[in-house]
């Protein structure tokens, strides 16, 4: 059941990478209850190195149902309603053909075919697809789910598979960071599916 939400109205502004600007109706925030998100695997505390609480990821999951994909990210810490400056936000990398080979290779255990991105934008948040051949996408039909909690909130991100391609099957990584400062990986040096 969801006990709220938040209705942006603000437009974001884009720029593309011809210099033209794009507008995009801001992301829509859903608080949700327990039980709502998806199971999560466990990830060690304070594994951040300098970055911020509210980046430490705890645990991650994701589900799949009626072709909604839903990513989400317990966090140690608050979820920030608004983006602190000089963090990149959070994110979701799916490696949609099973080939570690292929996609862009920041890890040897992942070839990087989309990533799902919560970025800051225009002091609110946004979500973003990015692909090597077609770099970043605003997703205005993405929802935005947070899950507050005393043991650190829940963030997560619900949108149409087809933005990945519908994979039948996907392995996939959170991530959060300031490249090439900081950086949290969830699962550590494997991937989940």
């Amino acid at each position: 059941s969801i006990h709220g939400a938040i209705h942006v109205a603000a437009l974001l502004l884009l720029i593309s990478s011809s210099g033209f600007a794009q507008a995009f109706p801001a992301a829509h925030i859903v608080l949700v209850h327990d039980g709502l998100l998806p199971t999560l695997i466990t990830d060690p505390a304070f594994d951040q190195g300098s970055g911020p609480e509210y980046a430490d990821i705890l645990g991650a999951g994701m589900t799949n149902t009626n072709n909604d994909l839903l990513v989400a990210q317990k966090i140690r810490g608050a979820f920030p309603q608004v983006p602190p400056s000089g963090f990149d936000g959070y994110s979701w990398r799916f490696d949609t053909d099973l080939n570690s080979n292929t996609g862009y290779q920041q890890y040897d255990y992942i070839g990087i075919d989309w990533e799902i991105l919560l970025q800051p934008s225009d002091g609110g948040w946004t979500v973003n697809k990015w692909s090597p051949s077609g770099g970043y996408v605003n997703l205005p039909a993405a929802t935005i789910l947070v899950q507050h909690s005393a043991t650190g909130d829940v963030v997560g991100v619900r949108f149409d598979a087809n933005e990945i391609g519908r994979p039948p099957y996907l392995n996939w990584i959170a991530w959060n960071g300031v490249a090439p400062d900081w950086e949290d990986v969830a699962p550590d040096h494997t991937v989940s599916w």
